[in-house]
This record gives C-alpha cells, structure tokens and sequence, in this order.
C-alpha cells in the first residue's frame, strides 16, 4: 500500500448544489475508471456517472433512473447496471451499457415481470460470468423489510429480528452459495449504516463493519418509534419518529 490515496469521489462537493445528495462509488476491475452512483431527490432512483482515474475527468456518459447497482465487464469497457419501476420502484430490468455510446441506446438483457420479484446483477467470484439474480427473499410488511430464511431440507422458515420499531435493511453480498451466514445491511434512526454477518443455524448476528457518526453520537441517547396515524382519507399510515432520551 505504498501508492499515495485517491479521491474517487468528494459527496460535499458533489453534493454543495442539492437540498438531498447521497452517494457512493465503485471501480472498475484495473482501477483506471470509477462509477460514481448519486440520488439527489431522496427516492434511491440513482445516475450513475463515470471518472476516468488517471486524467482525473469525468465522462460523459450519464445513466439516469437506476437501481444503483452496478457490475463492470472484465474489459473495464461495459457496465451491467438494474433499473426499477418508477410507480413500484421494484428493481426489474437489467441492461448494458458501452462506454461511449448513447445510454438511451442500452441494451436490455433481462426484465423480470413476475411483480412479486426483484432482480439484481452481480459477478461471481472467480469473475468469469455474471448472474442475475430474481427473488423475494426481502419482503415488505407495513413498510418494513422482513427477511425470511427458509430451510431446504425440511422448508422450515424464521425471521431475522432487527431488533427495532423502525429501520431499513437488506440483503447484502453473499457469493458463496453454500455458506450458512448470510451477510445483510441494516440501518435506523438510531443505528448508522452497518453490516452484520447473520449465522442461519444458530440465529447469531455479528456486526462486521459500522459507519462511523462525528460529533459524539451515541446510539443510547436515541430511541426509534413506530406509530400510525390516520390520513383524511381515513387510511391508516404508518409514521417513524426519533426521540432524545433524557439524560
């Protein structure tokens, strides 16, 4: 680790013109592009743009209405990006973009039309092929992701408990197929971004990886709640608020 650090991508930067700006990035497999992959509505519809690592510019190449998922060729010369639908924002189509060419002009490769299923692209390890991947494994209840885990030898099912009234969570990446731990993102009001190893057979989670909050955050102080309340039209809708604890 001799080379000196790279900036990929500064979001205060980026960002200094929107009220919303979330961000992250990726590189392509020789580390000579990057993708930067923004939402500045709040919405998670996604542009992915691109950056060209050795003149430090950006290129013209603008994909607009992503998933942000993003998977490079083993040529750095194409991506596989999914895009979802603007009503349901259910991730069901997969296509390749060419560097250089029209966006509007991607190819697409796959659209999964069954409604109860979304679909993602991924690389396996050895790098060889991609998969797309087409399931309901994450599954919404009153506004909340459930994650299922179902057993294949007696079909046996349980839930991960998140442990909290109100949170996003999702599964994350899990290449290996035969392994009993499913690796799984999760977030709250009261918890920042973070990553935990889930053990299937024994139900244990362990947290691997957590973003760090300047300021003196402490996750203690906080408590997330989850109420209902009743629209005019006299729908109920379900509400998560924050509350500072006393102390």
């Amino acid at each position: 680790m001799d080379a000196p650090e790279e900036i990929i991508g500064d979001g205060n930067i980026l960002g200094k013109s929107h009220k919303f700006f979330s961000f992250f990035a990726g590189v392509s497999p020789e580390h000579k592009l990057a993708h930067l992959v923004m939402d500045t509505i709040g919405r998670r519809f996604y542009t992915i743009k691109f950056k060209d690592m050795v003149t430090v510019k950006m290129l013209a190449d603008k994909i607009g209405s992503t998933t942000g998922n993003v998977a490079w060729t083993n040529d750095s010369k194409a991506v596989l990006y999914s895009r979802q639908d603007q009503n349901t924002l259910r991730s069901d189509q997969i296509y390749k973009h060419l560097l250089g060419t029209d966006p509007a002009k991607d190819q697409l490769l796959y659209e999964e039309k069954d409604q109860t299923l979304s679909c993602n692209v991924f690389k396996t390890r050895s790098k060889k092929y991609f998969i797309i991947s087409s399931g309901r494994i994450d599954e919404m209840k009153e506004g909340l992701a459930s994650i299922r885990l179902i057993k294949w030898s007696d079909r046996s099912e349980s839930n991960i408990d998140f442990g909290e009234a109100a949170y996003v969570a999702g599964i994350g990446d899990n290449p290996d197929v035969n392994s009993g731990v499913l690796r799984y993102n999760y977030q709250s009001m009261t918890t920042p971004p973070s990553v935990y190893d889930f053990t299937m057979d024994t139900h244990v989670k362990k947290l691997m990886k957590q973003r760090e909050v300047l300021g003196g955050f402490d996750a203690q102080n906080y408590q997330t709640e989850r109420v209902t309340v009743t629209a005019r039209d006299g729908a109920k809708i379900p509400l998560s608020k924050q509350i500072c604890l006393p102390g």
